[in-house]
């Protein structure tokens, strides 16, 4: 799977994701240096040297909060073999994460910030998301899943002809299992691209909808080797 190229720094080996230019472009297009709404910006990645474990160490620039560091810590070698990192947009990943059926995050991303005061969930995340350089926090758990109209579902059921299915809705979404609020509230800041974590089986399904393009997805254990060999 392709990375982005690599720069040696002070002998440290990092990678920079170049953000994506507004407005966003099809995957095959190409892509500039300016992000969303702000000056260039990149995001750095690289071994967590302090850890026990093995981990890797996402630091996202934004463009109003200054920088927030993410974490995807090791687990056992075959659950990691099934863990996948996909870099997407923000844009694209979230016309993807409305599109999901009941939605519940709505009123926070059509609603000014200070609104979400009243919010423990939401104030607790800003929190962690300001101190995630002291303390990272966790890459957000995503899942890319297709949804289908009842009709779609009946027909195959009934093995009917293809023409059948003309005007059923089948569309792709996205669910956050796990770090809606600390996405929200770094969407809310201005990050224009971040790496999610998400099953490997919908990896490729997931970069194609809101992937940043020049990148791949990549398993835990490819992330690993690629930045111990490097450093």
């Amino acid at each position: 799977m392709q990375e982005p190229v690599l720069e040696r720094r002070s002998g440290h080996a990092r990678s920079t994701v170049s953000a994506p230019a507004v407005p966003h472009r099809l995957p095959d297009a190409t892509v500039q240096a300016q992000p969303l709404g702000g000056p260039q910006a990149s995001l750095d990645i690289g071994t967590d040297t302090s850890s026990a474990v093995p981990a890797l160490l996402f630091r996202l620039p934004s463009t109003s909060a200054g920088e927030i560091v993410l974490r995807l810590a090791g687990q056992a070698p075959s659950q990691d073999a099934a863990r996948a990192v996909v870099f997407v947009e923000a844009s694209r990943f979230m016309t993807l994460w409305q599109q999901e059926p009941g939605f519940q995050y709505r009123q926070f991303l059509e609603e000014p910030p200070f609104t979400w005061l009243t919010d423990p969930k939401l104030t607790e995340a800003a929190a962690q998301c300001r101190d995630s350089a002291r303390m990272p926090i966790p890459l957000p758990q995503v899942q890319c899943l297709r949804h289908m109209a009842e009709r779609v579902r009946d027909v195959r059921r009934l093995r009917r002809r293809p023409q059948d299915l003309q005007g059923a809705q089948t569309y792709w979404f996205a669910v956050v299992d796990k770090g809606a609020h600390h996405l929200i509230w770094m969407l809310a800041q201005g990050v224009p691209v971040f790496p999610v974590e998400c099953d490997v089986t919908q990896a490729f399904r997931l970069h194609q909808a809101a992937g940043l393009p020049g990148t791949e997805p990549s398993t835990m254990p490819e992330l690993m080797q690629r930045y111990r060999s490097a450093g």
